[in-house]
């Protein structure tokens, strides 16, 4: 799985490999967790659109604990907003826990909330 997802950078293969790596985000085993966390925030960076449909999927594996996806929400948040919404309240009550770079993550989502809710 990690030689597919290394390919972060070509849309078609990340397009076949992704609804797959986020099916192993509740498997329980927590390294192959943090290993497909680690390569779906590849993904975001080059094809966040590719994460979008499996948004709801990801805030849920966050509040579960896996943190480390929260890199992953500010890029999303443009293509699928309302997964995030619904659980912005749940997402800010996790700031007190986190490290200092999954703080950063989750307050740029907020800043990128804020900014489309004041363009609304």
């Amino acid at each position: 799985m990690s030689c597919i997802l290394q390919n972060y950078n070509r849309p078609p293969v990340m397009a076949l490999a992704i609804p797959i790596a986020v099916k192993f985000l509740h498997r329980g085993n927590k390294e192959l967790c943090r290993n497909m966390s680690n390569y779906l925030s590849l993904a975001a960076i080059t094809k966040a659109d590719l994460l979008a449909d499996h948004t709801e999927v990801i805030v849920k594996s966050i509040l579960q604990g896996n943190t480390m996806l929260l890199r992953v929400l500010p890029a999303v948040y443009e293509k699928q907003p309302q997964p995030i919404n619904r659980h912005l309240t749940e997402l800010l009550a996790l700031m007190s826990q986190l490290e200092q770079p999954e703080q950063y993550h989750l307050l740029r989502l907020l800043h990128v909330a804020a900014k489309k809710k004041q363009l609304e």
